[in-house]
């Protein structure tokens, strides 16, 4: 079956549907021709859709940020609370068909679960679908459920989609443990729920971990320094330093997330004590340190020890900076 224009929605929120959306984008992006990414609705209020982000960074898209979403979650609401759901309808279609002029294939992705009602939230997916004339790929959750609860979901799902007279490409059950994947494989093949495929991904931990951009969005931070694309690494654990460092240091492990308590840490009362333990937490847990960062002097002063490295240099020179435009009245 050709795929031309692909609509991909979380059946609810959970489902882990963005890393399905990775794998056909990845596939699409192999069969040639212009491939673009759509989103109908995204939320407002932020600066940009992450995933929009992702994918338009990893696939190098050229199309402007703004072509390839619909409206904001904010104007979908107003549309709703009016009466007026076929003008919402209208108004993505209308942005969906000026991209898809400009390209070969569009993949789209649905929303993401945020409003609290997963059954309106869902049928709204099945329209916009339906009024894009996409083949929609919807992705259920599977982990912490039983064979039976994941049954019930998947059946529901394509009833639903049957019910709206969907063109369904396939099913997708999301992070199912490896130890049911032959189980429900025996039991949805017995039940018979679709005449299209049902596909059961395997669940792996790592995918469920968040992005140091998934930690800053939640907590509304700002990067001070350091490159965007240091935020997709991900957080394999996390520590909590309410400690002395000496003691902090025996718990320090590869790609931790290291957020200080209410203690006092990594204050030194001097210079060499500073250098010595910054330099055993960088070389014990390959860490990037930054450092030391001198306190309390009238200007922003900060060291350089013998043996630093380039990164060392422009580490601590961008620290200097940011000090001297927080505080310019002294600097």
């Amino acid at each position: 079956m050709p795929i031309q224009n692909l609509y991909i929605t979380g059946a609810e929120r959970g489902s882990g549907k963005s890393v399905i959306v990775l794998a056909m984008m990845e596939l699409l992006s192999g069969r040639g021709g212009k491939v673009v990414f759509f989103r109908p609705v995204i939320r407002s209020g932020e600066q940009q859709d992450p995933l929009i982000q992702l994918i338009a960074e990893r696939y190098q898209l050229e199309w402007p940020y703004e072509d390839m979403v619909g409206c904001s979650s904010d104007i979908a609401r107003e549309l709703r609370a009016a009466k007026r759901y076929d003008d919402l309808l209208k108004r993505i279609l209308a942005q969906y068909r000026r991209l898809q002029a400009k390209c070969d294939r569009v993949l789209c992705a649905g929303t993401d679960y945020r409003g609290g009602h997963s059954a309106l939230e869902f049928d709204f997916n099945s329209d916009v679908a339906n009024n894009l004339g996409c083949f929609i790929l919807p992705v259920v959750r599977g982990n912490g459920r039983s064979n039976p609860e994941i049954q019930d979901a998947a059946g529901g799902v394509l009833k639903s989609l049957q019910e709206r007279d969907c063109d369904i490409l396939a099913t997708v059950i999301n992070s199912v443990p490896r130890e049911q994947l032959d189980t429900l494989k025996a039991k949805l093949d017995k039940a018979s729920l679709a005449e299209t495929p049902i596909y059961r991904v395997p669940e792996e931990p790592l995918l469920a971990r968040p992005t140091l951009g998934d930690i800053a969005r939640c907590l509304d931070t700002r990067v001070i320094y350091g490159e965007a694309s240091g935020l997709n690494r991900v957080v394999q654990n996390y520590k909590v330093a309410a400690m002395q460092v000496p003691d902090f240091l025996d718990y320090v492990e590869q790609d931790s997330l290291i957020a200080a308590g209410s203690a006092t840490v990594f204050i030194f009362p001097d210079l060499n004590t500073g250098n010595n333990t910054y330099k055993a937490v960088q070389r014990s847990s390959g860490a990037v340190a930054i450092g030391p960062v001198l306190q309390g002097l009238n200007k922003p002063v900060n060291d350089l020890s013998r043996g630093c490295t380039v990164t060392d240099i422009v580490n601590t020179v961008a620290i200097t900076a940011v000090q001297a435009q927080i505080a310019p009245e002294s600097a």
